[in-house]
């Protein structure tokens, strides 16, 4: 990672945005993975239900009652 620079460093306008350009260039490619990352788990998740919807039924099912349960107001 790029380290931070401080208000107390001399560093150059030049060499700040050299230092903002690759931030920027590792931000942008941590999004693209992570993008295509949820995009395998999104088509992952389609695939087993779509193999086991009665399972995948009984899961929303009990999950949708455990929320409900824990945000009930008693």
């Amino acid at each position: 990672m790029v380290s931070l620079i401080s208000k107390n460093d001399n560093v150059s306008p030049e060499d700040a945005c050299c230092t903002a350009e690759g931030t920027g260039r590792e931000v942008r490619e941590f999004i693209g993975t992570a993008a295509h990352k949820a995009r395998d788990a999104t088509a992952a998740v389609e695939k087993q239900v779509r193999s086991n919807p009665l399972a995948a039924s009984a899961i929303a099912a009990g999950v949708g009652f455990l929320l409900g349960s824990l945000f009930s107001r008693r």
